[in-house]
């Protein structure tokens, strides 16, 4: 006896498989959606980063080269740690910049977490940096250093490496000579050492 299939009993299975393939295709769809997604946030945190690190690097060199921060060492150690720390967080954030634009190509969740622990990272030595520049003001606004923490820094000139490239370097850039007012800071040096035996200013002081 010949027994044959009715086609309204494939109809089920032949529906159930096109919702099955519906909905491997939705969510297939869902992730790419999602990648790119993530994608374009990679990008937006990159570029940000690019452009935040390459002005926090000119600001801190400015400090540095300009306004001579570090060499203000004697007054308080701030006046060092908070402009070298913010050229660090500027090279931090630029790596991270390239390190995003890297991994965009890539589709790896792993990658990515790494991304945004760096990104935290970043954002709590922001922070640092504005507690270090937020002491620093207040520091300047307190009032100025006292003439004998100067006189003890000048002490140490020609007996200290440190002073004696410091204080050379900021007295040719900046045409002053010794410590707290511009045109008679040279008498602090007749109270040190060098002052005494030599008896007079380094040569640094001394414009042609």
């Amino acid at each position: 006896m010949k027994t044959t299939c009715h086609p309204a009993e494939s109809r089920p299975s032949l529906s159930r498989t096109n919702s099955i393939t519906t909905s491997i295709r939705s969510s297939i769809s869902a992730i790419q959606h999602r990648a790119t997604r993530y994608r374009k946030y990679v990008i937006l945190s990159s570029i940000l980063l690019t452009l935040s690190s390459t002005a926090i690097i000119f600001y801190s060199l400015v400090l540095i080269k300009w306004y001579l921060m570090p060499n203000l060492r004697f007054w308080d150690e701030q006046f060092y740690n908070a402009p070298c720390f913010l050229l660090s967080l500027g090279i931090f954030k630029l790596i991270v910049a390239m390190y995003g634009l890297t991994i965009n190509r890539y589709k790896n969740r792993c990658l990515l977490a790494l991304f945004s622990f760096l990104l935290v990272v970043a954002f709590i030595m922001q922070l640092v940096s504005i507690g270090f520049f937020w002491s620093v003001r207040t520091s300047i606004i307190l009032g100025e250093i006292s003439g004998a923490k100067i006189i003890d820094m000048l002490k140490g000139y020609k007996i200290d490496p440190y002073i004696t490239e410091s204080m050379d370097y900021m007295q040719q850039h900046l045409s002053c000579c010794g410590g707290s007012e511009w045109q008679t800071g040279y008498i602090d040096y007749k109270y040190t050492s060098f002052g005494k035996n030599i008896k007079g200013v380094p040569d640094s002081c001394c414009i042609d």
